[in-house]
């Protein structure tokens, strides 16, 4: 039962912190979009010499930058997290082969984030930050394919992760720690009895 929890535990703070991500991504923007419409009086007196789409393009800029730096540092986490994950479950538990194909699934779309969305998304969300409205449209529309993919990846990890959490709450679990040295000594004393006879 313990060791039900802790993996839940795990689990949970993948999960979590995912939508968190999400969440906060699309936090930085809006506040960045606030700021811009309604800034602090004292701010506003200084920025009267800055045209308005610069000062909104800034804020904007500066979100997207400390999205960037969260999302590469969220994505090493997950890949910490999900080796020692799916590792713990086989090597610490009798869980069977579909429960570690779908936490290696998991742990496979991070790495295909990691290695080939958010590069891209990155190097080409610099290119765009500061590029007029109407400029490099294939750019923008590869852009988003590129952000549609990263977040259908987002996706398809939340929805196996909540499978494997309802299998861990409450399907048939075989996850008591696997102890060798016991079943080596069951084997010993059940079939050797005749050697020191």
């Amino acid at each position: 039962m313990h060791l039900r929890r802790f993996l839940c535990f795990l689990l949970g703070i993948w999960l979590v912190g995912g939508l968190m991500a999400a969440w906060m991504a699309t936090e930085n923007f809006a506040v960045a979009d606030d700021l811009a419409a309604h800034p602090n009086p004292a701010v506003a007196a200084r920025f009267r010499t800055v045209p308005a789409g610069l000062v909104r393009s800034l804020l904007r800029f500066q979100a997207a930058e400390e999205n960037r730096h969260f999302f590469k540092y969220w994505e090493y986490a997950q890949l910490g997290l999900g080796a020692f994950f799916f590792f713990f479950v086989l090597f610490g538990t009798r869980e069977n082969k579909l429960f570690l194909v779908l936490v290696l699934c998991m742990l496979t779309v991070v790495v295909l984030q990691r290695i080939f969305l958010t590069p891209e998304l990155n190097s080409l969300g610099r290119e765009l930050d500061f590029a007029p409205p109407a400029a490099l449209a294939s750019e923008r529309a590869h852009f988003w394919v590129l952000h549609g993919g990263y977040s259908l990846a987002e996706l398809i990890k939340l929805a196996i992760g909540f499978f494997v959490t309802i299998h861990l709450l409450f399907g048939r679990w075989r996850g008591s720690l696997r102890n060798t040295r016991n079943e080596l000594d069951v084997i010993d004393k059940a079939d050797y009895r005749h050697i020191n006879r």
